[in-house]
């Protein structure tokens, strides 16, 4: 801890307190549990995407404000946005299932 404080006043470089890093992880898949590729999940001004097997890593640097869960948006073509309040920084991986659009 000495040595942040030191590396901070001697540079002028703030570095960020691990509490003010928020992480989720989890899959995106269809009805029939297919992962979905290209799935964008939004939260608080911060963007991500899903990769070819539907799995996702949400990283942010957001301050106090959040403790334990956060909003989070999934969208993509062709399926219903979800709009879901999740746990956050948890060791769990989050499953989120999008319904296709009719």
């Amino acid at each position: 801890m000495i040595r942040k404080i030191m590396f901070c006043a001697l540079t002028g470089i703030a570095l960020c307190s691990c509490e003010s890093v928020i992480y989720l992880n989890g899959i995106v898949t269809d009805a029939n549990n297919v992962p979905l590729d290209s799935v964008i999940i939004t939260s608080s001004g911060v963007k991500v995407r899903t990769d070819s097997a539907g799995r996702f890593k949400f990283i942010s640097m957001a301050g106090w404000k959040h403790r334990g869960e956060m909003n989070f948006l999934f969208s993509r073509k062709g399926f219903i946005e979800s709009r879901q309040k999740l746990k956050i920084n948890t060791d769990s991986i989050a499953i989120i299932i999008l319904k296709r659009e009719k």
